[in-house]
């Protein structure tokens, strides 16, 4: 194996590339489904809800619509992506990850942390348990 690219266009299951830097896809899949880059430096995209989306070891950018989105070890990047839903971040690591938006919006306190909004009103991303913006790296 080497550089992977995982396309998931439905079904159910866990979804984990190799050690080199992999890209996955996921256009459709059952509620429940994980995708996990591993190792390497990772890109993982996605529009459906009810996905675990996992980073892994290394530096990964993750680009993800709705679900729930964990970049794990190692600096990670979260990409703001319209679409329905929103991108729930478990993990956002003060200090190392980077959110990273290409569009203008709002930041929000919530009683789950902070959630972002664009200018047209589509929730974007949620960054669970983060209370300060100023805590946050943006892109």
């Amino acid at each position: 194996m080497g550089e992977d690219t995982i396309i998931l266009r439905g079904g159910f299951g866990e979804y984990l590339g190799g050690k080199d830097s992999d890209t996955i896809e996921v256009f459709g899949a059952e509620e429940g489904t994980s995708v996990n880059g591993n190792m390497g430096k990772d890109f993982i995209t996605g529009t459906v809800a009810g996905v675990i989306y996992r980073g892994g070891k290394d530096n990964d950018t993750l680009a993800v619509s709705q679900g729930e989105v964990w970049g794990d070890k190692a600096s990670d990047t979260f990409r703001g992506v319209t679409g329905e839903g929103y991108a729930v971040i478990q993990d956002y690591t003060i200090g190392e990850d980077v959110v990273e938006l290409t569009m203008d919006g709002i930041w929000s306190k919530t009683e789950s942390g902070l959630m972002f909004t664009d200018n047209s009103g589509d929730q974007i991303m949620l960054l669970l348990g983060i209370n300060d913006l100023e805590a946050v790296t943006i892109a």
